[in-house]
């Protein structure tokens, strides 16, 4: 908390001029006399002028600390690199104090240089944040959010949360033809709440009037690398921002995450839902209106004509160019992009397209991406699977993390948290070096509790499983909350799944391609030769042997199985697997914090009639000899059998199994069943 510059005016300082003339004139001789007159005046005003100075730099101290925003002009940006270094700039929104704390603190022990911290939360965190990092900052500023946003009125700004339109999308007749059709997940109150706006403002807070480069970051960030050195490297050039430009991307192809670096424009990723269809009935979700485009190219800046030319980018750690900022108008061009939203009722505010999809648009142009030889960002790591992580970058690439951002719905400050533990561990141990209590953790190992959901087709068992799956506890397959690594529903189902493609990891957690696969190895006289890792398969050869993780894993199965390839063995040590979600056999596994897990079983796959129907390949001869014996077991049963036997004869007929759309319910068939087969069926079902 300094204050250099302040300075007294001539007249309110000691005289010290006056008392060195007065000596002077008055000679030798009279000295004496002149001192013991002068003196008690003179110390009395220096104590007087002493306390004053104290009071004037404790008043500015309260209002540093107190957060005031009004006049308060402390701040200005480091000078040019040729000079001594002064402080860096740093902006945070947030409220919740183990991510501030963390941050904060990963930042400041990584980087040689002094801070001016700027926290915009609530009254609580910021008396505790600033409280915990006293001394450790050349000053830690706090505003609350309702004295930032008094402080921009005052500025002259009128923010988008003033305006009349404001939160107009929640009345349910707001929305029209050119309205987009959100998808399920996209509902969060986030995306229109005023501090995620007000991040578009910050150039205009009195508080950093002067600064000329400031980082804005997120509160759940880990910094690794010294922010003074990068500071120093960046060339603002034209750019407004500079911003990470490293997106995951959902591979609906292969069921996994793709990290895109640089090679991905907004009209691709998710924000802007790309890729997305126009949506053809009302009752579609996920889908486009027919406007979109003219929407799009609305709500761009003029000269911007392309979107498919700009780069994705994200917010989690930014140098904003506040200079550049201004002249490019940017605040301005998000104002305007907003107004075409409303205009067209085009996209309600708690989408994620209203959050960061539309300052795509407007802010074309303006954002460059930083240099991974100067700072290199990854973020997802509150919703990536770290074996994703270590397949895309090896097995130790944490340590060369600059900035490790926790995106996602899961936080690692949360107690029982479902992140996995190798990408939580150096969250928690910063927590340990700030001197805060590590919150209760889940346990690592799998449960071994285990159930069998028992059914029949047609019965709604998908529907039920997937029920259970959304329970924090139970995993039901595991696939709602990890949609990579979560095992398949069918996946017991004795056979091929050739609706999961063969690159998707989860194909390789079926126990049909497992079986096959080892049925296979026999047929082919493969030997141990296959599983070296130089091995390249052919096009002719086994499909497990073209993927590198699905063959690594087929030859833990054939040596566990020492040479007995019966599908009765096979079946003990899949559901073995299954049972310890061993990733050296099957690469899926249930979420932490599982305290129960099962799959489903059709009846028919483990009772049979006739010595032909137990030749059947979804045949399961032995499961009284799995980890599933004296488990739990839920008999499901659908009472209307009428309805049932409809539905099967319906599902054989056109093929269609697994009903996920309103086209597939909508399907009608004309069928010509005698009655007394009917009735036979019926009676068996």
């Amino acid at each position: 908390h300094r204050c250099s510059s302040l300075h007294f005016p001539s007249s309110h300082r000691p005289p010290e001029e006056f008392v060195v003339w007065a000596f002077v004139s008055l000679g030798h001789n009279s000295v004496f006399i002149m001192f013991r007159m002068i003196f008690p005046a003179v110390l009395v005003l220096l104590v007087l002028t002493g306390l004053l100075i104290i009071t004037i730099q404790g008043i500015v101290d309260e209002q540093a600390n107190a957060g005031g925003a009004t006049n308060l002009r402390l701040l200005s940006s480091p000078v040019s690199s040729d000079e001594e270094e002064g402080p860096l700039t740093v902006l945070l929104f947030s409220d919740r104090i183990e991510g501030i704390i963390t941050t904060i603190g990963s930042m400041i022990r990584s980087t040689s240089s002094p801070f001016n911290i700027i926290l915009i939360g609530q009254p609580e965190s910021n008396e505790k944040a600033q409280m915990h990092f006293r001394e450790r900052t050349n000053s830690f500023i706090t505003m609350t959010i309702g004295e930032a946003q008094e402080d921009l009125v005052a500025q002259g700004q009128n923010p988008i949360w003033s305006w009349k339109e404001w939160h107009s999308s929640r009345d349910p007749v707001w929305k029209n033809n050119n309205t987009i059709h959100v998808a399920e997940w996209d509902n969060l109150h986030t995306h229109d709440h005023e501090l995620n706006h007000l991040r578009f403002y910050i150039p205009y807070l009195s508080v950093v009037r002067d600064v000329k480069d400031i980082f804005f970051i997120d509160d759940d960030v880990l910094i690794q690398k010294d922010l003074g050195e990068v500071f120093r490297r960046v060339d603002a050039k034209d750019a407004g921002l500079t911003c990470p430009c490293n997106i995951w991307v959902w591979n609906d192809q292969c069921h996994h995450f793709d990290f895109k670096s640089k090679h991905i424009n907004i009209m691709e990723a998710s924000p802007l839902y790309g890729g997305r269809p126009k949506c053809q009935t009302d009752d579609e979700d996920f889908c486009l209106p027919d406007n979109f485009e003219s929407f799009v190219n609305q709500s761009l800046p003029s000269g911007h004509a392309d979107p498919e030319d700009q780069t994705a980018w994200n917010f989690g750690f930014c140098l904003f160019h506040m200079n550049n900022w201004k002249k490019m108008e940017l605040t301005e061009k998000y104002e305007n992009a907003m107004k075409v939203n409303y205009q067209f009722h085009e996209v309600p505010e708690t989408s994620l397209v209203f959050g960061l999809g539309i300052p795509f648009l407007a802010f074309a142009g303006a954002v460059q991406c930083w240099d991974e030889g100067v700072l290199k960002v990854r973020d997802g790591f509150g919703f990536i699977d770290w074996q994703r992580y270590q397949k895309t970058f090896g097995d130790a690439f944490f340590s060369s993390v600059d900035v490790a951002h926790y995106t996602g719905p899961k936080k690692p400050w949360v107690p029982f948290t479902t992140i996995e533990a190798p990408a939580a561990e150096p969250w928690l141990e910063m927590m340990k070096l700030e001197g805060m209590d590590i919150p209760e953790q889940l346990p690592e190992m799998p449960t071994n509790k285990l159930f069998q959901l028992m059914t029949s087709y047609r019965s709604g068992s998908e529907w039920f499983m997937t029920m259970l799956d959304q329970h924090s506890t139970i995993c039901a397959s595991g696939e709602t909350q990890r949609p990579e690594t979560g095992f398949p529903t069918e996946s017991m189902l004795g056979m091929g799944t050739p609706w999961i493609p063969v690159c998707a990891l989860k194909r390789g957690c079926t126990f049909g391609f497992v079986r096959d696969s080892i049925f296979e190895w026999v047929n082919f006289n493969l030997t141990n030769s296959v599983c070296e890792p130089d091995f390249k398969g052919s096009g002719d050869s086994p499909e497990f042997l073209q993927y590198p993780d699905h063959r690594k894993r087929i030859c833990n199965f054939v040596d566990a199985l020492q040479n007995n390839f019966t599908v009765e063995a096979i079946i003990v040590e899949w559901v073995q697997a299954f049972a310890n979600e061993d990733k050296n056999f099957l690469g899926c596994g249930c979420p932490r914090g599982t305290q129960i897990k099962g799959l489903k079983v059709m009846v028919d796959w483990i009772h049979t009639l006739t010595k032909q129907a137990s030749k059947d390949p979804k045949h399961i001869p032995n499961l009284e000899e799995t980890s599933f014996n004296n488990q739990k077991v839920i008999r499901l049963k659908r009472a209307n059998l009428w309805e049932r036997y409809k539905s099967l004869l319906k599902a054989q007929v056109t093929e269609s199994w697994h009903a996920r759309s309103a086209d597939a319910t909508e399907q009608k068939a004309e069928i010509h069943v005698p009655v007394e087969k009917a009735m036979a069926n019926i009676d068996f079902m």
